[in-house]
């Protein structure tokens, strides 16, 4: 049998930058998170007798090769299949930081109803999670919480809210070139454990605009946990971000000085997102725009799902 699915990458609102276990992907506290459409990864996947794997008509590296076989061992597991597979997948967005959620929680739910399984979006979501973390996410979509436990039984991600609009603008800046590198330093920064000690209220404060449909109180507690995340970083005054970002980081407050509620959200791969209502999105890509930087206007996605057009 073969199934295609869509789903759509996901912004950190209460974001991470370490595992606890690398192993089963498992972050040292909860997530909060939001879906971003128009953007989305579409993939159709199909068990046969040898390997083919493609993504955006090229063959992906070892270690996504290995992500991708993590996510369907799963499905092989659960419904008994014993053979290779074809898997093919296409999103619509530059790759600037942009993406892997939705890859692996696209393949996820394609891969489970090509196998013949009847799983709920909170069984799909501790799936996806072995090829990234925040595919978890992806998977629920809107405004999801991943709940990270080292029981696998209660390590998934829930919707918080599907009922609740956002404007976004996403500003494609050049990722972090050592991101990896840099997320090692995390442990070993003084504010690691100031993190640790805050993390609970701010994943309560934001969970409680979001359900209160407080876009303001989001984008500024994403902004402020923003800056905590990305000081864990630069303790050792290793500055990682470009003049770009800050440019675009400078212009965001000045359009809120201007009245216009706008706030600046940075994920660890890089991507600035602004946050807003949506009728603001206009006036902060333009402003934006001006700086030449270009821009995504984006919107809340929904859940992974199945479609009925293949790409093979």
């Amino acid at each position: 049998m073969k199934a295609t699915a869509r789903a759509y990458p996901v912004q950190g609102l209460i974001k991470h930058h370490m595992l606890f276990d690398n192993r089963i992907r498992l972050p040292f506290h909860d997530l909060i998170s939001v879906c971003t459409a128009p953007l989305c990864t579409v993939t159709t996947f199909a068990f046969q007798e040898e390997k083919e794997v493609t993504i955006k008509g090229e063959p992906p590296d070892f270690d996504t090769v290995s992500r991708i076989d993590s996510v369907v061992s799963e499905i092989r597991r659960l419904s008994g299949v014993d053979e290779e597979y074809k898997m093919v997948s296409e999103n619509n967005f530059p790759s600037m930081g942009l993406g892997a959620s939705s890859g692996f929680a696209a393949l996820a739910v394609a891969a489970a109803k090509a196998a013949g399984l009847d799983l709920s979006h909170k069984e799909l979501s501790r799936i996806a999670r072995k090829g990234t973390g925040s595919a978890s996410e992806s998977v629920t979509g809107w405004f999801s919480r991943w709940r990270s436990n080292i029981e696998e039984q209660f390590c998934y991600s829930f919707v918080i809210e599907d009922d609740l609009e956002m404007g976004m603008v996403a500003a494609l800046v050049e990722p972090f070139e050592y991101m990896d590198e840099l997320r090692k330093k995390v442990l070993t920064s003084s504010l690691f454990e100031y993190r640790l000690k805050t993390i609970h209220t701010r994943l309560y404060n934001m969970e409680r605009a979001i359900k209160d449909h407080d876009v303001s109180k989001i984008g500024r507690l994403a902004e402020e946990d923003t800056l905590i995340v990305h000081a864990l970083t630069m303790t050792d005054r290793e500055m990682v971000w470009g003049p770009d970002i800050l440019r675009v980081m400078a212009e965001v407050k000045a359009l809120r000085e201007e009245g216009v509620e706008a706030y600046f959200s940075i994920d660890t791969g890089a991507v600035v997102y602004m946050n807003s209502y949506p009728e603001d999105v206009a006036v902060i890509t333009e402003r934006i725009n001006a700086l030449g930087v270009k821009t995504i206007q984006l919107s809340v996605g929904g859940e992974a799902h199945v479609i009925r057009e293949h790409l093979f």
